[in-house]
């Protein structure tokens, strides 16, 4: 990198230190989730109930709350649908999915009945978010109980989520279900879902699935139980603590296996049992364990017991102990793909940070993290990649073209707020990994890697900004 990039890029970390510094008496808000659902697999529509407990503590007295209810979007029309339309470079396979999609195959979420303490409260929804005025205001350190029902249909898969992708997983079920927003120094943070990023409470999910017994489920969690719901539903059972979000997926063809690694923790592989499937992601397996040990000793201990590798989805997402990527690839594919979802675990998940003001501070540290793994592992010969002798060489390049090009845009943009998606890229993960790299260089590799660790060790389970991460590296 050259001087003029490096001043660039430094530049643009300034503007964080200055403009969204935490106050010192951190806080953060929790809530935890029980839902349950009635799959109706000849419609893709369920019916569900949430009960949900809100523990807020800031040091303010809230009036309203706010959910997400993303698969509003993905009906023609949307603002998604609007937006995509008139980029300069729209995502075409979403431009052409969304626009045609018929009304059996949108997706909605709708609200049937909703309380706070068993009393009904008032509550409007603009698509994607839903405003509900509370009947009595929660005070600081306090926490108030709210009940929901609602009615979803799951849309065809688009964008991330929904029902018969392109590889034939049945349902892959990211963003399911009404969501709190999330609620810090800033405010409420209600942002429309446009398919971009997100941002979320932490807390504990008790979630139930009753669903059509030809069908098996996969999820980013502990199975507690699975029974039979009399001759043709099986209900499963899933609990996961201290995250985010919950992610699950359904198939008809699911088969699966599960290895321990060195450090104990139980990964789980959930694929189609067709093609050259099996053979590949028992392949795949023992390489991204080997990979583990490496991304634990060098990022910080992955703090869960247990991660779900699950075939769904339209490429690759990370959520809460687990992934949904498409699965007909090679070996090298395969642990690539793994490699940069898994390692969301460390930047997003346990490091969550508010995607939607920041992504280059999941993506660009995911994507750093990502080269070194693979690096690594090519090393050992466990793959094959063709490094060039500076492995981060052709993003520096990448980098430095997109600096010059007329495309350019601050790495401090609001990721809804691009102009192109190809700004959004390469700012998100090329840009955050070039930084990255170049602090180590600044810093030096001892004072780095302390830091890299000491970043972890305070801020995990929490919401870090950029000023936040400096600080650890000024100290280290």
């Amino acid at each position: 990198m050259n001087l003029r990039t490096l001043l660039i890029t430094i530049g643009f970390l300034s503007q964080f230190t200055v403009n969204f510094a935490q106050n010192s008496s951190y806080w953060q808000q929790k809530v935890d989730y029980s839902m349950k659902i009635n799959m109706d697999v000849t419609k893709h529509q369920y019916q569900g109930s949430q009960h949900l407990i809100y523990y807020n503590n800031s040091p303010d007295t809230l009036k309203k709350v706010f959910y997400h209810l993303f698969y509003n979007a993905f009906q023609p029309g949307s603002m998604m649908d609007i937006r995509n339309q008139n980029l300069p470079d729209p995502d075409r396979q979403l431009n052409e999915s969304i626009k045609n999609l018929k009304s059996d195959e949108i997706g909605y979420e709708k609200i049937l009945v909703l309380t706070q303490n068993g009393n009904k409260i008032e509550y409007k929804v603009d698509e994607t978010i839903l405003e509900a005025k509370l009947n009595k205001p929660l005070l600081p350190n306090d926490s108030t109980i709210l009940d929901m029902i609602f009615e979803v249909q799951v849309p065809k898969l688009c964008r991330r989520a929904g029902r018969d992708n392109l590889q034939g997983i049945d349902y892959s079920m990211a963003q399911w279900y009404p969501k709190l927003a999330e609620y810090d120094y800033m405010g409420w943070h209600a942002d429309q879902y446009i398919g971009r990023e997100f941002y979320g409470v932490w807390g504990d999910f008790d979630v139930i699935i009753d669903i059509d017994s030809k069908y098996k489920v996969a999820a980013g969690g502990h199975l507690i139980d699975k029974q039979l719901m009399g001759k043709d539903k099986t209900r499963y059972h899933y609990q996961a603590e201290n995250v985010h979000d919950f992610v699950w997926a359904a198939d008809r063809d699911y088969t699966g296996y599960s290895l321990k690694t060195k450090s104990g923790t139980i990964l789980h592989f959930n694929y189609q049992n067709t093609g050259h499937r099996d053979s590949i992601w028992h392949l795949a397996g023992p390489i991204i364990a080997k990979a583990f040990e490496f991304m634990n000793n060098r990022y910080g201990k992955y703090q869960y017991d247990t991660y779900s590798f699950i075939e769904g989805g339209d490429g690759g997402m990370e959520y809460p102990l687990a992934t949904l990527v498409t699965g007909n690839r090679s070996v090298n594919s395969l642990v690539g793909i793994w490699a940069h979802e898994f390692m969301h675990s460390w930047y997003q998940m346990m490091l969550a940070t508010n995607e939607s003001n920041y992504p280059w501070m999941d993506e660009g540290f995911t994507s750093f993290a990502t080269i070194e793994i693979l690096e690594y592992l090519n090393n050992l010969n466990l793959i094959n990649r063709n490094f060039p002798d500076f492995a981060f060489e052709n993003d520096y390049n990448t980098w430095d073209n997109y600096l010059l090009s007329p495309f350019r845009e601050p790495l401090s943009t609001h990721s809804d707020h691009y102009n192109t998606n190809y700004a959004y890229w390469i700012n998100a993960y090329t840009g955050g990994e070039v930084f990255i790299k170049q602090l180590e260089y600044i810093v030096g590799q001892k004072a780095f890697d302390k830091g890299l660790l000491d970043y972890f060790d305070k801020w995990k389970f929490k919401h870090p900004e950029p000023v936040d991460f400096i600080r650890i590296m000024e100290k280290a």
